[in-house]
């Protein structure tokens, strides 16, 4: 039997734009034929690529590559290919991105409205809505295909601005989550089940839905019409991450070891993105409006930590800053509140390492499920050096059940040399 016969899953020639499988390389003839280094190609030129900027330009690279193998995200960013318009494709991209994590390639994502065919407005909208949380976003579309730029229809316009915001409100979340990948392994993008291994009614929702890094959890509309999904949550506070109401939708139970189904509304012409957080996370956000258009300008805006106790008055989370450089100079910061403090200790990397943008300054602490804080009166924090400063007087919102924490002047808290934040109803 020749080799091009033993292994055809798609049930057409493996030579289809490609030499055939017979064909010899370099090496061991027993082993050095097409069929066993076809997708090694595409690998060795990612590596190869990377390795030059790193070594020769001396420069950071990103590199995007479809062609890859297990362990090409190390080098390189992958998309899913040459998808068609379609609500089904735009469906497979989660099981997609889940599989490439899985792969070792966690900044992945698929082509936004497809490649092939024509997206229509409803697709397109709600497409860029997913995408904005892929860790690589990209709206791509073929040179025949009719135009999907968001700019081409005054709802699209409205609906992917708003998406791309809410991105950007999340950049040094979701560069944070990428790092700690690359840094320590696992995945960036993974199923609930993987969140909630002893909850079996997360099988329910493998792929359409998934958990973006440790905290978050991504539920988009993935079928033409309808602007509700009913879907399993496991058992934890969980909360709409929209500022600044922070609605929760599921309230934890003690005595329950699983969750419930809930209904979330997103109607199209609001452009409401259904992503949640858990309890016992701390989520960086921020404040991102009118007149951002790019990364440079959000690295302008100071830092806003969102914290969200568990019922044990605990949570956890960590944040990633790092300067332009091959060598990569970096510093990891991992935050932790127990009761009615924050420490902040750096695990990875180091301090001083020249970090000069805005946000690392830290504008305002909003903890949620903050009953248990409603009488405190008196917030501090204090720096690795053990000066202490004093905030403003906390603020409490009784409806919302969150607590404010500012300091009093704006650029002084600095994430990077931060020791801890504390409170309390005594001064």
């Amino acid at each position: 039997m020749c080799i091009r016969d033993s292994y055809n899953p798609t049930h057409r020639p493996l030579e289809d734009n490609t030499i055939s499988m017979e064909a010899l390389h370099h090496g061991n003839k027993e082993l050095a034929n097409e069929f066993n280094y076809h997708s090694m190609y595409g690998f060795y030129q990612s590596r190869h690529t990377h390795d030059f900027f790193v070594n020769t330009l001396r420069k950071r690279p990103f590199v995007v590559s479809s062609s890859t193998f297990p362990g090409s995200g190390r080098y390189v960013a992958h998309w899913l290919g040459d998808n068609y318009s379609s609500w089904r494709d735009m469906a497979y991209s989660i099981a997609g991105m889940i599989n490439f994590n899985m792969f070792g390639i966690p900044f992945v994502g698929a082509n936004i409205c497809g490649y092939s065919g024509n997206a229509t407005v409803n697709l397109c909208a709600r497409w860029m809505q997913l995408g904005a949380l892929y860790p690589f976003m990209r709206n791509h579309n073929n040179p025949e295909g009719g135009p999907q730029e968001p700019y081409t229809d005054p709802l699209l316009a409205r609906i992917s601005k708003k998406a791309i915001h809410y991105r950007y409100s999340l950049v040094r979340y979701i560069y944070t989550e990428y790092m700690r990948t690359v840094i320590y392994g696992g995945s960036m993008v993974r199923p609930l089940v993987f969140a909630f291994p002893d909850d079996n009614e997360t099988y329910s929702a493998i792929d359409s839905t998934f958990m973006l890094g440790h905290a978050l959890r991504v539920t988009p509309i993935l079928d033409d019409g309808k602007e509700k999904v009913e879907t399993y949550f496991p058992n934890a506070d969980w909360y709409h991450l929209e500022a600044p109401e922070f609605a929760k939708v599921m309230s934890f139970d003690i005595k329950e070891n699983h969750g419930k189904k809930v209904t979330l509304y997103a109607t199209l012409v609001e452009g409401q993105l259904n992503v949640h957080a858990k309890s016992g996370t701390i989520v960086p956000m921020q404040d991102v409006g009118e007149g951002i258009t790019n990364v440079l300008q959000v690295q302008t805006l100071p830092i806003n930590l969102v914290v969200i106790p568990d019922y044990r008055h605990m949570a956890e989370g960590t944040i990633f800053y790092d300067v332009e450089q091959p060598t990569s100079s970096h510093q990891e910061i991992a935050m932790a509140l127990v009761d009615s403090e924050i420490s902040f200790r750096t695990v990875n990397g180091r301090q001083g390492i020249g970090y000069s943008s805005k946000d690392m300054y830290v504008g305002r602490i909003v903890v949620l499920n903050a009953e248990g804080y409603k009488d405190a009166k008196v917030a501090r924090y204090e720096n690795s050096d053990h000066a202490t400063v004093s905030m403003n007087p906390p603020s409490y919102d009784t409806a919302k059940k969150i607590l404010t924490l500012q300091p009093v002047n704006d650029h002084s808290m600095n994430i990077l040399s931060l020791h801890r934040v504390y409170w309390n109803n005594t001064g």
